[in-house]
């Protein structure tokens, strides 16, 4: 929907604009309103307590860690995995969408 309207204003939406494509799409389709509960967890890379890795570890969770040098997936629960097989996430997330946005 979103291509469709960025296509047919010839512009980027605004927010408010891309608001009302939400709005109208959970009109249109009352199921896609179904809320999940997730949580997304960035370790804090020196924390002198850190969160324990044992919670948060639903299907749609997913925790990010040191490795190294390097940050990485820590975690990522099933339902997240299956999205990220069937190719729309990250890169249709509504999260990483609108930070790629800005």
């Amino acid at each position: 929907m979103r291509a469709d309207e960025r296509k047919r204003l010839g512009r980027s939406l605004t927010r408010a604009e891309g608001y009302s494509l939400v709005q109208k799409l959970i009109a249109e389709n009352p199921d896609h309103a179904e809320k999940v509960t997730r949580v997304l967890v960035f370790e804090h890379p020196d924390a002198d307590h850190p969160f324990p890795r044992e919670i948060f570890n639903g299907p749609f969770d997913e925790r990010f860690g040191r490795d190294g040098d390097h940050i990485v997936p820590l975690f990522v629960g099933d339902e997240i995995k299956k999205l990220r097989d069937a190719g729309v996430y990250p890169g249709r997330s509504p999260l990483f969408r609108a930070l790629s946005d800005e």
